[in-house]
């Protein structure tokens, strides 16, 4: 099991803890026997963790080639643990979700309750308008556990992560920014992730900001920093464009309701530095999801 001992930067780690410690590394040294355990468990867990796992994931994840992993993906549906659904929502044109006794394994391995509803067509047990924004989002975050130097050493970006249906049980007032992931980095900080997958309109990023505002610069912040990634470097050139105007604006600007600005100049600098970019994602998504 994972353990962080440098926790003190981390206000609400005890909220996050139990999902952090999910190990979701997946060892290319393993021999044979262990290797296709360890395969079970992480495709299951995410088929948990996200409602499904996606075969695109999966071929990265374990670095193999794309017809294993529909093979192994295949035996675990014959064994009665997942279920196939095609879906012109998913890039590849298919996902396969958790069947019942698959839910009972993926608590057992995870050690938490899994929340399953049975029926009678698998493809209800999604919303199928997030499938492409999930898969990107499941993508991202098992990349960076894999992460690698271009040598090959391992190099992780973050170690654990919470996904954003975790992340609404844990916190479900609407008062919060509902974000995508949370991760906990290699220094221990915690940050957000915003997968940024269309244009936004400038009224969308303020309320996202302000939002944003409350939840990092707080006694009590749920994470330090916000990482945005996604396919398109034009659109994080127009919500930057956006984010930079409404940092100028907003000090400026007077809450009727609050009878106050809505941020401080410091205020405004300090979370400008605490959202950041990282097109180190936007070729790779843009070549498995868009091409």
């Amino acid at each position: 099991m994972l353990t962080f001992l440098n926790t003190d930067s981390i206000t609400n780690w005890y909220t996050y803890q139990s999902y952090f410690e999910i190990d979701m590394h997946y060892d290319l040294n393993l021999g044979n026997k262990a290797k296709a355990k360890r395969k079970k468990e992480i495709a299951i867990i995410l088929a948990a963790r996200f409602g499904f796992v996606s075969a695109i994931v999966l071929t990265h994840a374990f670095n193999v080639q794309r017809h294993k992993v529909t093979e192994f993906l295949k035996r675990l549906c014959d064994k009665g643990l997942l279920n196939k659904v095609k879906t012109h929502r998913a890039a590849d044109g298919v996902v396969y979700v958790l069947t019942y006794s698959g839910s009972q394994y993926a608590a057992e391995v995870m050690r938490h309750d899994v929340f399953f509803r049975s029926k009678s067509n698998p493809i209800e047990q999604l919303n199928q308008n997030t499938i492409m924004h999930d898969s990107i989002l499941q993508f991202v975050l098992m990349r960076g556990i894999q992460n690698r130097t271009t040598n090959g050493q391992l190099l992780p970006l973050w170690l654990g992560f919470v996904t954003e249906r975790e992340f609404k049980r844990l916190y479900p007032s609407n008062r919060v920014k509902n974000v995508d992931a949370v991760v906990i980095n290699t220094d221990n900080s915690v940050a957000a992730i915003e997968v940024e997958g269309s244009y936004k309109n400038k009224s969308k990023i303020e309320q996202t900001l302000l939002k944003l505002k409350d939840n990092i610069l707080c006694t009590e912040p749920l994470f330090d920093k916000v990482f945005f990634v996604g396919s398109s470097n034009k659109i994080f050139e127009d919500n930057k464009r956006f984010q930079t105007q409404l940092l100028a604006e907003l000090p400026n600007r007077y809450n009727k309701k609050t009878k106050s600005h809505y941020m401080t100049f410091e205020e405004a600098k300090e979370l400008e530095s605490k959202l950041i970019f990282r097109t180190k994602f936007t070729e790779v998504i843009k070549k498995h999801f868009y091409s």
